[in-house]
């Protein structure tokens, strides 16, 4: 674990597995994210859905959403897991602009380092597993 003390979110928020009801909400803050650290996107909605239905993919237990009272989604993160030896499981998560500096990133990325270690059980004993995060400075 990054430190000893797990981040809470504000009580004002909750995080939960994300489900396909979700590809909206999620394609929207991930549209966001391209569009202001890119200038462009060129993912669909479409290419989305088809992702979280890609061979040993399982939204409810490999994402997890970040949600507003009113049910607005802030935070979301994701991690693949899914080569048959899975040493380099890949990260990825966002915060909607305006929900920033709440520990919403950082609440997301302890859930994905645990979501992560869940590869070690996976993997051949001598095999060394490294999790894959990219990272933006905004």
């Amino acid at each position: 674990m990054l430190n000893a003390t797990k981040t809470l979110l504000p009580k004002n928020l909750t995080a939960r597995p994300t489900t396909m009801d979700d590809a909206e909400a999620v394609f929207e803050l991930t549209q966001l994210h391209m569009l202001e650290n890119f200038g462009k996107s060129n993912q669909t909605l479409e290419e989305l859905k088809s992702e979280w239905d890609a061979p040993k993919f399982d939204v409810s237990k490999n994402t997890l959403s970040v949600y507003t009272e009113d049910n607005k989604l802030v935070g979301y993160a994701s991690v693949w897991d899914t080569r048959e030896v899975p040493v380099r499981p890949w990260t990825w998560g966002y915060v909607h602009p305006n929900y920033r500096r709440q520990g919403i990133g950082t609440y997301l990325l302890q859930w994905m380092e645990q979501r992560a270690r869940q590869v070690i059980d996976r993997v051949p004993e001598h095999a060394r597993v490294v999790m894959q995060a990219d990272c933006l400075d905004t």
